[in-house]
């Protein structure tokens, strides 16, 4: 549910925490549902599986052809991560435009994870430049400084 705790929080407090991360129109907002719920159905069954059995399972469990599978069924989808990212000229710097909004950090969230997923960007430039983007942003990099020192 934490893609649904991201939207509410955004459209709660969004407005506070930046002029784009609720956007103010009604049209980008319903473009925020849609990649939300386009990455919880499209990317993340086949990421996890992929994860799961490349890195999430104990050796043993890991079955290599559910990972291949998986990371083939991922093609489609990037493919329209990738086309949306490089559909205006010159790309767009996130899903809506120029600004990072909960459409970007929901859809980042999860397709953060092909990385440890070993599923491979270098196809995919524009994906591979947003999510560099997304995941270097400060905020970001104070989840996972917190998440160090928790550790």
């Amino acid at each position: 549910e934490s893609l649904a705790i991201n939207l509410y929080l955004a459209e709660r407090y969004g407005r506070q925490a930046g002029p784009a991360l609720w956007p103010a129109s009604v049209a980008d907002r319903g473009r925020c549902y849609q990649w939300s719920l386009w990455a919880m159905t499209e990317l993340e069954p086949a990421l996890l599986t992929a994860l799961l059995h490349r890195a999430g399972l104990p050796e043993a469990q890991r079955n290599p052809d559910a990972a291949r599978e998986a990371e083939a069924r991922l093609q489609g989808p990037l493919a329209v991560l990738e086309g949306a990212l490089e559909g205006a000229p010159g790309g767009r710097a996130y899903l809506l435009g120029a600004d990072f909004c909960v459409a970007d950090l929901n859809v980042a969230s999860v397709a953060n994870w092909a990385r440890r997923a070993q599923v491979t960007l270098e196809p995919l430039p524009a994906l591979a430049d947003w999510l560099t983007r997304c995941t270097a942003r400060p905020a970001h990099q104070r989840v996972l400084a917190d998440a160090r020192a928790a550790s």
